[in-house]
């Protein structure tokens, strides 16, 4: 018996020898030549905004909404993103379907620059949030402007 947990042991210690570990190997994936690009940059210039903006709608643009909701709270923490942060960051969570979330950043963004677009976006919030006649009185307000 003795010599059975030796002959185990033995092997188990030649296979973790004999093979290279995987955990060594550098991975890196890849989900766009322009993410890739900019996320380069970016590692060499941390502190602009544009490229920060730019790589947030690259992953937005390519359906990756966590990713960008990420790179959006990244921005935040560093406070990178002032007034057009709350618009992206409502669109991106509205793609996530995190209703509540996005309602309180589309409002915040409307009170800081209203637009069009933005009040828009909030009905499509109203309607999601089951608030179907509120979602109807917004989306009224914006029929006479919108061709």
């Amino acid at each position: 018996m003795k010599s059975g947990r030796v002959s185990i042991a033995l092997s188990l210690f030649l296979f973790l020898h004999a093979v290279p570990p995987a955990c060594s190997q550098e991975v890196s994936i890849s989900l766009s030549p322009q993410i890739d690009t900019l996320s380069a940059q970016l590692l060499r210039n941390p502190d602009d905004r544009s490229l920060q903006l730019r790589l947030i709608e690259a992953y937005t643009l390519t359906f990756n909404p966590e990713l960008a909701l990420l790179e959006l709270l990244n921005a935040e923490a560093h406070g990178k993103l002032i007034r057009e942060g709350s618009g992206i960051k409502g669109t991106v969570q509205l793609s996530l379907e995190q209703i509540a979330p996005a309602f309180s950043s589309l409002t915040h963004a409307y009170l800081a620059a209203p637009s069009d677009e933005t009040l828009l976006l909030i009905a499509v919030v109203e309607y999601a949030r089951g608030e179907g006649q509120r979602g109807y009185w917004e989306l009224s307000r914006l029929k006479p402007r919108i061709p």
